[in-house]
């Protein structure tokens, strides 16, 4: 065992809890209507269980600092690994803000109803700083923020379910549950689809974190296997208290919450209303946390590659803490929410195009991964491999081909929502963002490996 290592399978099993269970993205997930248990079921199949095979076999195989970093270095080499790197850092910045607006959504809903959005643009910026001094911080005090936002995630869902149960049984079920309304259908609820994916998405987050984990060759598949069906059936449980709480016509994406408590225990409940809220809002920020913390890591190592530009391969000297990739992304999700609020007419329509555009981000680098993993059998095949992936060829490129199409049917659903008219000024908007941020990244990484060529990345690795 390493010196310094601190996370065990128990601290992995909550941490996966802590990525995975976006509590921020129920709403979203529930706008499918009682089609989504279909969905749930079809993506446990078809994505979840692939998804988990391959980072096992990978993280246990090369559980290096980095993780998804190292995988596609080894396939396709240094560029390819700078962009990736970039795309993954890059897109959690951008996602951050979300998740703070619904923080500070929640927040008016339950205490100033008539908080304008500046105010609550505010709000979102207060809590990015804040959790840019969490990031900073030594692991063995930041690991507690993923294990407590955990249990209280797991809590909520429990109380959400329980809660959901009761109104069914006293006042009717606000959803039909029917073999049929449970049933794929195609129209504009399917566009949401992308949300249920997202929030079974992250496996890899955990092995980016590798330096701080006890026997990873154990502890990754081992708490796996555990989060795996704690995170499904959390799942199933959430989105039915939702449903079964408020009409899939009236849910809101950010005030679909406070309606759901309040359809729950009624008006007069105010301090059960309040402390659910507190509970909720507290899961939003250590969810970003738990998603910075693996982004961090990631683009810190390929800073001190020399892929990335040298501000991202800081490491705080007393916390070893990725402290210059902190900052800038600190800084990079304040400008974005002040960027984006002259923009929207209101938060929940920022909400959906911050969410959608950071989502396409997002997941982009798991179609390289998926396709790393099967390259590194080809060409690496005589790594040892703690957990390696049972069967043929055919059935190891089944595995990493299933998550890879479902990924490309949601950056689809994505830019062209099924069932509604093309939004051209929505279209262009995501298609122009994602072409620049693919562009600066593609950029930076260059100019960085000119820099290697030239000798100068010599120096980085030196000062680091």
């Amino acid at each position: 065992m390493s010196e310094g290592r601190s996370m065990g399978t128990f601290d992995i099993v909550l941490y996966v809890i802590s990525a995975l269970l976006f509590l921020d993205q129920l709403t979203a997930a529930a706008s499918v209507g009682a089609q989504v248990y279909f969905w749930w079921i079809f993506i446990a199949v078809v994505y979840v269980v692939p998804y988990i095979l391959v980072v096992a076999e990978l993280a246990t195989t090369y559980p290096n600092e980095g993780g998804i970093y190292d995988w596609i270095k080894r396939a396709y080499g240094a560029r390819a690994a700078g962009n990736l790197s970039w795309l993954y850092w890059i897109n959690m910045m951008l996602f951050v803000p979300t998740a703070f607006l619904l923080f500070s959504g929640v927040f008016a809903q339950l205490f100033f109803p008539d908080m304008g959005y500046v105010a609550q643009a505010s709000i979102c910026i207060g809590l990015i700083v804040l959790m840019t001094l969490a990031l900073c911080q030594d692991m063995k005090f930041a690991k507690w923020l993923p294990n407590i936002g955990a249990i209280l995630k797991l809590l909520f869902i429990i109380i959400l379910s329980v809660g959901g149960i009761y109104v069914a049984m006293t006042k009717g079920s606000a959803t039909e549950f029917t073999t049929e309304t449970m049933m794929p259908q195609w129209g504009a609820g399917i566009g949401f689809l992308a949300m249920v994916v997202f929030n079974v998405s992250g496996w890899d987050t955990i092995a980016c974190m590798s330096r701080h984990i006890k026997s990873p060759e154990k502890s990754i598949p081992k708490g796996f296997a555990i989060a795996g069906v704690v995170v499904i059936v959390m799942y199933l449980f959430a989105t039915a208290g939702i449903l079964v709480s408020v009409p899939v016509e009236e849910l809101g994406l950010i005030n679909g919450f406070v309606d759901t408590f309040v359809s729950i225990f009624g008006n007069n409940n105010a301090l059960i209303i309040y402390a659910l809220g507190a509970m909720l809002m507290f899961t939003f920020f250590t969810n970003n946390v738990t998603w910075c913390m693996a982004a961090n890591e990631a683009a810190m190592a390929a800073g001190q590659e020399g892929e990335l530009p040298s501000v991202f391969a800081k490491m705080h000297p007393k916390t070893k803490a990725p402290i210059g990739a902190a900052l800038l992304g600190g800084a990079i999700s304040i400008a974005e929410v002040i960027l984006y609020g002259f923009m929207a007419k209101d938060a929940e329509e920022l909400f959906w195009v911050l969410l959608a555009f950071s989502t396409i981000i997002f997941f982009l680098p798991y179609l390289t991964m998926f396709s790393a993993f099967l390259r590194l059998r080809k060409i690496d095949g005589v790594a040892h491999r703690p957990f390696k992936v049972k069967g043929g060829k055919a059935m190891v490129r089944l595995i990493a081909l299933s998550p890879f199409v479902v990924i490309c049917a949601c950056i689809w659903f994505l830019l062209v929502p099924p069932g509604e008219p093309v939004d051209s000024l929505y279209l262009t908007s995501l298609l122009v963002g994602c072409v620049i941020t693919i562009g600066v990244g593609m950029l930076m990484v260059n100019r960085c490996l000119a820099k290697m060529d030239n000798g100068e990345g010599e120096e980085i690795a030196e000062s680091v």
